[in-house]
Formats: C-alpha cells, sequence, structure tokens
C-alpha cells in the first residue's frame, strides 16, 4: 500500500445537505483522526487511497444533482483562525 497523502473531497448539492452522508462515508474507510472538516462542503482526508478510489465511493452515495470532486495535493497555503495548521502539518506537509 502507498504512502498516505492528502486529499480534499468537495461535495454539494442543490436539493440537499451532503456533508455528514460525506463525511459517514469516509469514515467507513478513514479513521476520524484522519479527517478534517472545511465548512459544509469539503473534507481533507488524510489517507493511501487515490482520489478515483474516493470518488468511486462517495459517487455511489449521491444522488443525480449531486456533485462530487476529490483532488490530491502535495503543497497547501491557507490563512486564518479556521484553518487547522497543525493537523495538515502533522501530516507531512
Amino acid at each position: 500500500m502507498s504512502e498516505p497523502t492528502l486529499k480534499v473531497v468537495v461535495a454539494w448539492s442543490e436539493q440537499r445537505n451532503l456533508c455528514s452522508l460525506v463525511r459517514d462515508a469516509l469514515r467507513e474507510t478513514v479513521p476520524e483522526g484522519e479527517l478534517l472538516a472545511l465548512g459544509d462542503d469539503a473534507t481533507v482526508v488524510h489517507t493511501s487511497e487515490t482520489a478515483a478510489a474516493l470518488r468511486d465511493r462517495l459517487r455511489d452515495r449521491v444522488l443525480d444533482g449531486d456533485h462530487v470532486f476529490v483532488a490530491e495535493f502535495e503543497t497547501w497555503s491557507g490563512h486564518g483562525a479556521g484553518i487547522d495548521a497543525a493537523w495538515l502539518l502533522a501530516r507531512g506537509h
């Protein structure tokens, strides 16, 4: 298995709030301590799963008109008290 990396998962819908649904689905394979919520629509995940594997897992949970975007990243920058820099730095970034 490959080393874990950071991915950002963004899910949104015009019809419903997906934040709990998506985070519950992520918790099935990613430990709670490896998830960081960024508002209602975005979650940062530290996992060895690929972005495509995460997308496919979530695709089964969303309805027509819902949207899921997963991106892997190696660098980040943030500003403001809402950004948990310590959490991010502890995961190699």
